[in-house]
């Protein structure tokens, strides 16, 4: 059989191209529905514009998909995942730097609330001082105080040293508490 007669190739020139087969889709659908929500979150959380969150976590899963060859088996693919949104996000924040965009307040983003009253006050203060601060602190809280992720799983995600995570972690802390209490 010809390299063209190939399911799932084609023939660009002398280069073989492979496309991906409807095998890796539930590989690449069980790696990701246990932690949908938490991507769209994450999603949510860099643009602050829920349609924009929609396209990013589209362009992210696209992205993804393409890439499956590269994720290593028995690793953490949230951070894997985690990181490719985070490139596609600032790969598109390059090209929109020149226009103007339309943010949605923070309180359009539906963010999950457990316990009582007062768990949801100090959750509305918090979210209400979060557009304040700087982009670095929300992504560091984000990394390690939203999603759980330990301080080296943190830089890996964010593309920075150990030691810088901690010390943004702790001035974005101290920050978004004099923030909190200055309501």
């Amino acid at each position: 059989m010809s390299e063209r007669g190939r399911p799932g190739s084609l023939l660009k020139g002398s280069t073989m191209i492979h496309h991906q087969t409807s095998a890796t889709a539930p590989k690449f659908s069980n790696l990701m529905s246990p932690h949908m929500h938490d991507f769209r979150r994450y999603a949510a959380l860099l643009t602050r514009n829920r349609s924009d969150a929609d396209d990013l976590f589209q362009d992210s899963v696209c992205r993804a998909m393409v890439k499956l060859h590269l994720f290593q088996g028995g690793t953490n693919f949230p951070a894997w995942f985690t990181t490719i949104m985070k490139r596609v996000f600032l790969s598109g924040l390059e090209g929109s730097r020149a226009r103007h965009k339309r943010w949605d307040p923070i309180d359009s983003v539906q963010i999950p609330i457990s316990g009582g009253q007062e768990s949801a006050v100090e959750l509305s203060c918090v979210a209400s001082c979060w557009p304040r601060l700087t982009r670095e602190h929300r992504l560091v809280l984000a990394e390690v105080g939203l999603y759980g992720a330990s301080y080296e799983e943190a830089a890996a995600i964010l593309g920075i040293p150990t030691g810088t995570v901690r010390s943004r972690l702790s001035r974005a802390r101290q920050h978004l508490r004099q923030l909190v209490g200055s309501i």
